[in-house]
């Protein structure tokens, strides 16, 4: 069956780019890439970059020699429709992954930020429950000394009154004491009196 010439070079150079460019979909489904493979992949992809092989080039024409023209012109045009599709689900997958990454890199932002805020926070409460413990302090010596102040009052209370109770004690005996000399006094006078009225008498 003839073919035209162009459609057939057509053919040819989209064989050799399947041969040497792996599809998206092949890239995104293949367990490792080409820089992680071992030497040999490494080698065997180098030779491809080459273009296609002339066994794989006479499997090829022989595999299309009985296809039409026609044929060959819906086959090529489903190829670049898949390869069309996987192009942009590629674009969209890329797109969905540069919003990851910026959402990553937001959420980092924000730990870190988060982070800062709490080590702040946390300097804050260690320097609030520093001052708080040294306040305890100062309010247990206030404290101490408050009550050892009022134990001193009261001991000078106590003393104070036992000063009056001696005061109060010493007035009585010595208004006791007056009144026994007035009675003596009186007595005295009454006997002087009498012993006159008998002098006299």
């Amino acid at each position: 069956m003839y073919h035209s010439p162009v459609l057939q070079d057509f053919v040819n150079e989209t064989i050799a780019r399947e041969a040497q460019t792996p599809s998206p979909r092949t890239e995104l489904l293949s367990p490792t890439s080409p820089s992680r493979g071992l030497p040999g992949d490494v080698d065997r992809l180098r030779h491809s970059q080459r273009g296609p092989s002339e066994r794989y080039r006479r499997q090829r024409e022989q595999a299309y020699a009985n296809v039409s023209s026609r044929q060959l012109l819906s086959l090529l045009i489903e190829k670049e429709y898949e390869s069309s599709k996987l192009r942009k689900a590629l674009h969209k997958a890329f797109n969905r992954f540069e919003a990851e990454a910026v959402r990553v890199v937001e959420a980092e932002r924000v730990t870190e930020e988060t982070l800062h805020q709490f080590r702040i926070v946390n300097e804050a409460k260690i320097a609030a429950e520093r001052a708080l413990g040294k306040t305890n302090e100062e309010l247990r010596l206030w404290k101490f000394q408050f009550d050892h102040a009022q134990r001193e009052i009261a001991r000078a209370q106590d003393v104070v009154q036992l000063v009056e109770r001696q005061r109060d004690d010493a007035e009585r005996a010595a208004e006791k004491a007056r009144s026994i000399a007035r009675t003596l006094n009186e007595q005295r006078l009454v006997g002087d009196a009498m012993e006159e009225g008998k002098r006299l008498g």
